[in-house]
């Protein structure tokens, strides 16, 4: 078996409220999925954090 595609899909929203810490607040949350698929036919995925720039107070 092996990897023949690779695909990344980023996925963000505008939040309703602003959330953050005395530093810092985010207002749109994000999630990378990524995809993969092998010459056997398999798409397997999985994800990672990902975290917007932060906008200060």
């Amino acid at each position: 078996m092996r990897v023949t595609e690779i695909n990344t899909h980023v996925l963000k929203d505008k939040l309703s409220e602003k959330f953050g810490m005395s530093q810092w607040y985010w207002d749109v949350r994000a999630i990378c999925l990524v995809e993969i698929k092998t010459d056997d036919g398999i798409t397997g995925w999985g994800s990672a954090l990902a975290r917007p720039k932060p906008m200060p107070h």
